[in-house]
């Protein structure tokens, strides 16, 4: 896995979703962060789009549940 793509999609989670540091260890999925409820998912994914220039596909969006399938749909964006 990339560790710097791994590092920015954890700020990227701490900025959409104001978490301290502390907060963005470990395994962070959706449903173990207090906003990355469904409407929160939506902001993550518009956000990450944002930073990293990719354009993720709708039948996707619901696979981007963790840290590791984010950084993977990522990785596979940007090798198209």
């Amino acid at each position: 896995m990339n560790a710097q793509i791994n590092q920015q999609v954890r700020d990227v989670i701490v900025k959409a979703f104001n978490l301290s540091l502390r907060d963005a260890q470990g395994d962070l999925r959706m449903g173990s962060v207090p906003r990355w409820d469904s409407m929160g998912h939506m902001e993550l994914v518009s956000e990450l789009e944002n930073v990293f220039q990719v354009s993720f596909p709708a039948y996707a969006l619901a696979e981007l549940v963790d840290v590791d399938s984010i950084v993977h749909a990522i990785q596979e964006q940007q090798s198209q």
